[in-house]
């Protein structure tokens, strides 16, 4: 015996399904949505490509190329015109880039531009390359003045300075210990980053004007880099950096590894390290 529904029940049932449907649709899309906002957050923030109401700097890394396969390229031009073309986020003809770091050769006068940073802020890695520059942008906090914008900060990777250290800051990104070394009280000339530990340690000299202490670090995980904003015209054009053709140089490795980053903060108030996220 067959059982018919009523034509009253198969309308409202419809319309439930209807409701249903066009409601698992919107969370769909409400979801898809919202995950494309939090990728492009994500660039934006990660990548530091963009920066909203602030202006940019570059990390700069002397003999050194990201390895990326996502890279756009440009022959013949020199490192300000791709510096111009990083910054501005458009390309010689005026198009639209998404640039967070780029590579210049100085042998063949090529520029290569890549959407990804390096880590520890990036995911992409880096690898010897002689002659070779990279500049990683990144955004300067509110506080910075606005001549510091577009400097070159010199970066060392596996690097630290012996016996200068002023305080230790806990933060969660390079960028952040940038803020905090052009937020101390003191001149700040350079600072460390040991990613691992979120210890951002803050010098009161650097590997320019103490070379004889600027050592090779292999055990820690560690970003060392200079303060450009103290003298921002100094490092703004590349012909008046002093570190273009070959970098600072470490000195030879220190004995008991293990026990260097101890004596880096031996200089350090009992206090330190401040458990305190760096100013925006």
């Amino acid at each position: 015996m067959a059982v018919f529904a009523r034509p009253w029940v198969v309308t409202l049932l419809a319309a439930i399904y209807a409701i249903c449907a066009a409601s698992a649709q919107q969370q769909a899309a409400s979801g898809v949505s919202s995950q494309l906002t939090r990728i492009r957050s994500g660039v934006v923030i990660a990548d530091g490509a963009l920066c909203d109401n602030k202006v940019s700097a570059y990390f700069v890394s002397d003999n050194v190329q990201l390895t990326s396969t996502n890279v756009l390229f440009y022959g013949d031009v020199t490192e300000e015109q791709c510096a111009t073309m990083c910054s501005d986020n458009k390309d010689i003809k005026g198009r639209t880039i998404l640039c967070a770091s780029f590579n210049y050769d100085h042998v063949s006068f090529s520029c290569r531009i890549f959407r990804e940073k390096s880590k520890p802020d990036g995911i992409a890695s880096v690898r010897a390359s002689p002659g070779e520059r990279f500049f990683e942008k990144f955004c300067l906090p509110s506080s910075a003045p606005l001549d510091c914008g577009e400097s070159h900060f010199y970066r060392a990777d596996q690097a630290v300075l012996v016996g200068y250290a002023k305080n230790a800051t806990i933060v969660k990104t390079l960028e952040e210990c940038v803020a905090v070394c052009l937020n101390e009280a003191f001149p700040c000339k350079s600072a460390m980053f040991f990613y691992e530990e979120g210890e951002c340690i803050t010098n009161t000299e650097s590997a320019e004007s103490m070379p004889e202490v600027f050592a090779k670090e292999e055990v820690d995980k560690v970003v060392y880099f200079e303060n450009a904003c103290l003298n921002p015209n100094a490092y703004k054009n590349p012909k008046n950096e002093k570190h273009a053709s070959g970098g600072r140089q470490t000195v030879q490795k220190q004995p008991q590894q293990q026990q260097q980053r101890q004596e880096i903060k031996k200089s350090i108030a009992p206090e330190a390290p401040k458990a305190t996220a760096a100013p925006n």
